[in-house]
């Protein structure tokens, strides 16, 4: 334990450590100290956490002052990893082993065989219950798997380090504190980095959103754990705006970061001046577009200066070969260029004459087969045509029956089941106000159960807007319900058919339906978002929750599964904290 306050120490505490290095110099003094104490005494177990202790320090000052300290650090700890293997002491060398890959990961270095040691190392700290060496080790695989482009697996190690901090860092400490928001923090850069990678799917855009919001949420809840995770949770939120397009909000998000970059993280501000950039373009604010540009022009050229060096000393080295060699090489081989022109001529030809011969021979058969496949067609066809118009006729009438029971259920059903808790209120207390919230509720139901009638009976609904339909009816809720806080937002360019407007209202009602109903929620919030290609709607209360795994979900759950398979989208049911149900509906715009 306390080699990992030290790590998480250095993680957390980085800028007070560059500010105090005269001080930590002094630190490394006793440290060498004890070094040769225990080397003298033959202390083996003792003079490795030395050493690990030395390495896990150079490390943190080479990052820090740019001096060249990083050889060092990972010497010192493969000595350390080597002497408590020496001793047989498995732990400490695989909490050491996990140190040198987690600085490797720094570096963009990953080997082969890294996965394979953090799998070994997470096992035998699972065995042991080191949790919080664990949780360091699951954040590499994350990283490991990334890199690798291996995004399902990286999805795996994310869910597991989730399960993982909600079994063994419930306590209100400030340890437990930092490691959840530790991994929330790499949850969110986690799904940042699948949406460009991962063909740039809504969703993840939208996990990256949720996890960034549960890390802020445990910065809020202690604030002496401020650190340097929370500046870069504004990073991630200004690339979640700039994803969606939404450039100012990522401009206002960059412009708090970028005071928390260190001077000497170059490759840090060179990253962020090129999306101030882009986003600036997009604005058309030409002006500071080109300032960042200009900017970033001239940290990448002082990043370069040692490189381009190495390169004029390589190409003056070239130069010195010698000129009459150079001359010689040529002269063979343009002979050698003249005698293979001259064969391919004549291969060239003969290669033309079969080609055009096959070509020919091929479209003949081609077309032989392509008249008899058609006319075997056309005998299948005609058989059956009869058959084939009968099932669909019954396939049809069955579709039709289950639609109706569907809006039944969806509209009718659930609005008598809000009229029966009305009348229990009623029951409870006789007042005027309850009364008429009942025969309004009644009224309305009279008026849902007409409409379905004249839905069944017309051939379209014309064009409604969705975000009408859902506003109106959120307000019947806060009429009918004045108990119950009901909260409603819109964003983007409203668009979709009819038919996919009007599933996705029966979707929404079914789902506040349940959290009135059955999840008893106090407080919901609906907000519907259009974006390029998908449609999302967010669903969320502090109600008693709701298990999407039990086997006998009623017909509620089915039939909102029934809809959304018509409209090839999809539903995610996500455990808010500490009680409630969130969940994300997708629908495709385009079918």
């Amino acid at each position: 334990m306390k080699a990992l306050m030290l790590f998480l120490t250095f993680g957390v505490c980085s800028l007070a450590v560059a500010q105090t290095w005269d001080k930590s110099v002094t630190g490394i003094d006793e440290l060498d100290s004890l070094e040769v104490i225990y080397t003298l005494n033959g202390n083996t177990v003792e003079l490795a956490k030395i050493k690990r202790y030395k390495g896990l320090f150079f490390l943190e000052m080479g990052s820090l002052r740019q001096d060249g300290s990083e050889g060092a650090s990972v010497r010192l700890l493969k000595e350390s990893a080597d002497l408590f293997l020496s001793e047989g002491d498995s732990l400490n060398y695989y909490i050491t082993d996990v140190n040198i890959i987690h600085f490797h990961s720094q570096i963009q270095r990953y080997a082969p065989a890294t996965a394979s040691k953090l799998l070994k190392a997470a096992a035998y700290l699972a065995k042991k219950k080191q949790w919080s060496e664990l949780i360091i080790t699951k954040s590499l695989l994350i990283k490991h798997a990334l890199f690798l482009g291996n995004f399902q697996q990286a999805i795996k190690y994310g869910q597991s380090s989730e399960a993982l901090i909600k079994t063994h860092f419930t306590k209100a400490t400030a340890e437990d504190t930092l490691i959840r928001a530790r991994i929330f923090h790499h949850l969110t850069y986690m799904y940042l980095d699948l949406y460009q990678r991962d063909t740039k799917k809504d969703i993840y855009l939208s996990k990256s959103q949720y996890y960034i919001h549960q890390c802020q949420q445990h910065f809020t809840k202690n604030a002496s754990i401020y650190g340097w995770i929370y500046p870069l949770n504004g990073y991630a939120l200004g690339l979640i705006e700039e994803f969606r397009g939404n450039y100012s909000k990522a401009i206002r998000y960059y412009a708090e970061f970028e005071p928390t970059i260190p001077e000497y993280s170059k490759f840090d501000r060179i990253r962020l001046y090129n999306h101030l950039q882009y986003c600036h373009y997009h604005l058309k604010n030409y002006a500071q577009a080109q300032a960042y540009a200009s900017k970033n022009q001239a940290l990448t050229d002082s990043i370069e200066i040692d490189k381009n060096r190495y390169v004029m000393d390589y190409g003056i080295s070239n130069h010195a070969l010698s000129k009459r060699d150079v001359e010689s090489l040529l002269t063979n081989e343009r002979a050698e260029n003249a005698r293979i022109v001259a064969e391919n001529k004549t291969q060239f030809l003969w290669i033309i004459l079969i080609s055009l011969g096959s070509i020919i021979i091929y479209l003949i058969q081609q077309q032989a087969h392509k008249n008899n496949k058609n006319k075997l067609l056309l005998e299948t066809t005609r058989a059956h045509l009869q058959k084939e118009s009968t099932i669909r006729i019954l396939e049809l009438q069955e579709q039709e029956r289950k639609h109706i029971a569907q809006e039944l259920h969806d509209s009718l059903g659930g609005m008598l089941a809000i009229a029966k808790l009305n009348a229990e209120n009623v029951q409870a207390s006789p007042s005027e106000e309850n009364m008429g919230n009942l025969i309004s509720l009644l009224n309305e139901s009279q008026n849902e159960l007409r409409q379905i009638i004249d839905h069944f009976q017309l051939p379209a609904l014309g064009r409604i807007q969705l975000t009408d339909m859902l506003s109106d009816w959120v307000s019947k809720l806060k009429q009918w319900n004045p108990s119950i806080n009901f909260q409603f937002q819109c964003s983007g360019r409203e668009a979709g058919s009819d038919l996919m407007r009007q599933q996705l209202f029966r979707v929404g009602q079914e789902l506040i339906y349940n959290a009135i109903k059955h999840a008893q929620a106090s407080s919901i919030h609906l907000e519907l978002s259009f974006f390029e290609e998908n449609a999302i709607l967010l669903i969320q209360d502090n109600g008693n929750g709701f298990d999407a795994t039990l086997p006998n979900k009623g017909s509620g759950l089915t039939n909102i599964n029934s809809r959304l398979e018509l409209l090839k989208g999809h539903i995610d049911i996500f455990a808010n904290e500490p009680t409630g149900t969130c969940v994300l509906v997708h629908i495709p715009l385009r079918i």
